[in-house]
């Protein structure tokens, strides 16, 4: 919910010892498979090129790079309202 009242409006990785990794990549798809988003050590605000998105359902990659610079890949969905 991406609407400025400092409640839900990033979506970001977090991490339980933030020491441990050193980057980490996200990248955002839309219903079609379409990347529209692709940040590094950034959170995503539900906009592309400064417009905020339809609601709707997204899929995620976050890729991270922990301090053995092994990536480990995290993905699922997000509904952005």
């Amino acid at each position: 919910t991406p609407n400025g009242d400092g409640i839900n409006d990033y979506f970001e990785p977090i991490f339980l010892k933030p020491e441990s990794y050193s980057d980490y990549n996200i990248k955002i798809y839309n219903r079609w498979n379409h990347l529209i988003y692709n940040e590094d050590n950034t959170k995503w605000d539900g906009k592309v090129n400064n417009i905020l998105l339809d609601q709707g359902s997204y899929s995620f990659c976050i890729t991270v790079f922990y301090e053995t610079h092994k990536p480990v890949i995290y993905t699922g969905t997000i509904i952005l309202l």
